[in-house]
């Protein structure tokens, strides 16, 4: 239906939310249940995303990541597609599990999953979830109190990087474009030319 014609027969006024929200109890015990099958899921905010369908440069470009990760840190500081700690309100209705973090110690030094404090460096690839990774994550990371998010746009081939995490956003953004480089906060003799994870056109 045309927006011409939503705006000809919905009323202006403001129609409930109909839409189921899970919680993260709810999320986890089907999750154990075995019903899903192979699927996998993100629970966002109460909303379910479909982790199985990512594409061949969303692939390449986190084996990428993963690549420069290991040739930069202790391996048992990085941790891939595993959830994260975030504020217990969002924990409630939300289980991020982040492409890459980079954290500040080794597993072993830390209870359950790393928070904010243990977070060194948390980074995203967008291939077909960029407004998710920009608005929902983004402030699921900054509440949190994640200092030093990236998203590594694939589509545009660029490196988004957000630091200072300022109630739920940044207060620090920059682009960095395909052949420039920039080093994580954590780690400024380390830099990561954006190229370099991006795989080839």
């Amino acid at each position: 239906m045309t927006a011409e014609l939503l705006e000809k027969f919905v009323s202006p006024v403001e129609e409930p939310d109909r839409r189921v929200k899970w919680t993260r109890a709810e999320f986890e015990k089907f999750e154990d249940s075995g019903l899903w099958g192979d699927r996998k899921f993100e629970l966002l905010e109460g909303v379910l995303y479909d982790k199985m369908g990512k594409k061949p440069p969303h692939s390449k470009a986190l084996v990428k990541f993963n690549a420069w990760a290991h040739a930069n840190f202790d391996a048992e500081s990085i941790r891939s597609e595993s959830p994260i700690a975030i504020t217990p309100a969002d924990a409630e209705r939300s289980r991020p599990e982040p492409d890459l973090v980079i954290t500040t110690v080794g597993c072993d030094e830390y209870d359950g999953d790393p928070g904010a404090d243990a977070i060194a460096l948390l980074i995203e690839v967008s291939d077909s979830t960029l407004r998710e990774d920009l608005s929902t994550k983004t402030r699921l990371y900054a509440r949190a109190g994640v200092q030093e998010y990236w998203v590594l746009d694939v589509r545009a081939r660029r490196l988004i990087v957000q630091r200072i995490p300022k109630d739920d956003d940044y207060a620090e953004v920059r682009i960095i474009v395909e052949h420039d480089s920039i080093a994580p906060l954590c780690a400024p003799d380390k830099p990561l030319i954006v190229s370099s994870v991006l795989p080839k056109c």
